[in-house]
């Protein structure tokens, strides 16, 4: 919300409805853990937007498959798809 905020995401729909569909889909939003700030911390600085930054230190400490069309987030050592 606030990349969407700064004009830098535009949605063609309300969070409302984003978190509706979620459920919907059973698509569970993580919540932040200590754990990835230890991972975040280590992360070399090839992304500088902090938000992504967090969400790689998560996908890396919970060794999760991240879906995204940054083209930033491959040089880490992650899974991504798309």
């Amino acid at each position: 919300m606030i990349k969407k905020s700064l004009g830098k995401l535009e949605l063609d729909y309300e969070i409302d409805d984003l978190l509706q569909s979620c459920l919907i889909n059973r698509i569970t939003i993580l919540p932040l853990q200590l754990s990835c700030f230890t991972v975040l911390e280590k992360l070399p600085f090839i992304h500088r937007d902090p938000f992504d930054r967090i969400i790689a230190a998560t996908a890396i400490d919970l060794n999760y498959t991240l879906i995204s069309r940054d083209r930033n987030l491959p040089k880490y050592n992650l899974k991504i798809i798309w």
